[in-house]
């Protein structure tokens, strides 16, 4: 279909005008996502933005970087000169260990708890929306980009098998696509994680973990979510290569999950990539689901344990007899 002048100007200025409200960048899906809740497109429109997006960005309307970037295609081993002294930048990197070693030191945190938390979800943006939450209550965070690997699968039951060795419930927080794979997803992680049960690592070590489906916990995105917050339906299964998942095989039939996700949902869906229309609300959703687990005051117990750190070090400072940086690195 093409597009108005118009209607391609009217999305240019939106996301002029709302990108630096936002705290992170996103992917342009997910910017489909937040045009549709300013009213600017419809669902329908959704393909078109999306390219409309990346052009602005090939023909400079847009920085270059306008969007998220995917982990996996960042350069690594990129190294910047230093702008000061080898002497200046010594007494800076002396300074703020000497401020800031209570923060950068890691606590058992979870010593005394019952459970141990994971996130796993689906998509780059979800990740992002909650990482500030993950990093207050300490939760290992991944993308898992729909089906996990075997190498993120075994490094999730690592943690896990760890968790079980401290006598914690090892708990495993999904967040994905609400349609008939992200939720077969999240409904067979579990099988996919006893797999590797009896396994040997590279160092010979057998993978023995003996999680339960209830250790399990989609959170986002669900029915119930989606309808009270008005989040877009989309009226297809079509999947990301273009497959209808509705319609028969070559065999005439359709997988079983697929079937019955129609029968109780419908031929709809709804990305993950929605809950970047109401960011609050689905951080909210997360952290009441944190809290069911951990309680209300886990905040409060892990910022104690910082403050301890705090303590011990001011104390270990005064013992040594310097409490205060050094006059001659000053």
């Amino acid at each position: 279909m093409k597009r108005s002048k118009e209607w391609k100007r009217m999305i240019l200025d939106t996301v002029i005008r709302i990108s630096p409200t936002l705290e992170n960048r996103v992917g342009a899906r997910s910017w489909c996502y937040i045009l549709e809740n300013e009213g600017v497109i419809t669902k329908g429109d959704f393909d078109d933005a999306e390219k409309f997006i990346t052009e602005c960005r090939k023909n400079g309307k847009l920085p270059v970087d306008f969007t998220a970037e995917y982990n996996e295609r960042i350069f690594e081993g990129v190294e910047e000169p230093e702008q000061v002294t080898v002497e200046d930048y010594f007494v800076e990197m002396v300074r703020n260990v000497w401020n800031n070693a209570h923060n950068w030191y890691s606590p058992d945190w979870w010593e005394g708890e019952k459970y141990y938390l994971q996130l796993l979800v689906e998509k780059l943006d979800l990740k992002n929306l909650f990482m500030p939450i993950c990093k207050e209550y300490h939760i290992p965070v991944a993308n898992g980009k729909g089906w996990s690997d075997i190498n993120q699968r075994y490094d999730l039951i690592k943690r896990c098998m760890w968790a079980e060795s401290r006598g914690l419930t090892p708990i495993i927080l999904y967040a994905g696509d609400f349609d008939p794979y992200g939720k077969h997803i999240s409904d067979t992680l579990i099988e996919n994680i006893h797999q590797l049960d009896g396994l040997l690592d590279i160092n010979g070590n057998r993978i023995n973990i003996s999680m339960h489906r209830n250790q399990i916990k989609r959170f986002c995105l669900n029915k119930d979510f989606i309808d009270r917050h008005n989040l877009t339906w989309i009226d297809n299964l079509l999947s990301g290569s273009g497959k209808d998942m509705s319609k028969p095989n070559k065999n005439g039939k359709i997988k079983r999950f697929i079937q019955e996700w129609i029968d109780t949902v419908g031929k709809r869906k709804c990305e993950a990539e929605a809950a970047m229309k109401v960011p609050k609300e689905a951080r909210q959703l997360f952290e009441q689901n944190i809290q069911g687990y951990l309680g209300r005051n886990a905040k409060e117990r892990f910022e104690s344990k910082r403050a301890e750190i705090e303590k011990r070090l001011l104390a270990f400072k005064e013992r040594k007899g310097i409490a205060n940086f050094p006059d001659t690195l000053a």
